[in-house]
């Protein structure tokens, strides 16, 4: 052991850790990213309603991230997923969506999260899953990923920007004015603890 591997009182310099970079964002898309459509309704039928500001929302996160959809649905793989976006201006935000169909399970099995963070060449370590149900969770725990709780008819950037910024990561220049917006947006609280 060399002197520089030695702490000033003597002791050997514990090896730093790093946390990984956030790198990926995976979103359930029903009442996460838009409002869900009832269930039975005919592919046909479907009328993409996004929630709140997602789309801006979208836009300003895939600046930094990489951006994904994770869902579950009957019949639709990800090719009809994506034309459904498409007209709402969240399809095109997305680099991958993949549908239980596509990997044949539904969440709570982490096949769809394991395929899309593949597709990104993430680890589970770099990614966040944002949903809103137990079955979300379950995806996320069980794929060793992050999960943040979204939804209730809220758009998901508020929940997104608390979590990043819990997990040390930039989200804009000044950490404090992003900590005053995510407290005046309701995501955290007066001491600046993600709820």
């Amino acid at each position: 052991m060399s002197d520089d591997d030695r702490s000033p009182g003597g002791d050997r310099a514990a090896p730093e850790r790093s946390t990984p970079s956030i790198r990926a964002i995976l979103f359930d898309i029903g009442d996460t990213l838009v409002h869900a459509a009832r269930p039975g309704t005919p592919v046909g039928d479907l009328r993409v309603q996004p929630i709140g500001d997602v789309v801006d929302e979208l836009a300003e996160l895939g600046e930094r991230y990489r951006l994904g959809a994770v869902t579950d649905t009957s019949v639709m793989t990800a090719a009809d997923v994506r034309r459904a976006l498409a007209g709402a201006g969240i399809g095109d935000r997305l680099e991958v969506v993949v549908s239980s169909v596509d990997v044949g399970a539904a969440k709570p099995d982490p096949r769809g999260l394991v395929a899309a963070m593949a597709a990104l060449g993430v680890t589970p370590g770099e990614t966040l899953f944002v949903g809103d149900a137990d079955v979300d969770r379950g995806a996320a725990e069980a794929a060793g990923v992050t999960f943040v709780e979204a939804g209730g008819g809220r758009s998901p950037g508020p929940a997104v920007l608390a979590a990043l910024a819990d997990a040390g990561q930039p989200v804009d220049g000044d950490d404090r004015a992003r900590r005053s917006d995510l407290r005046d947006a309701g995501a955290t609280g007066e001491d600046g603890t993600v709820r």
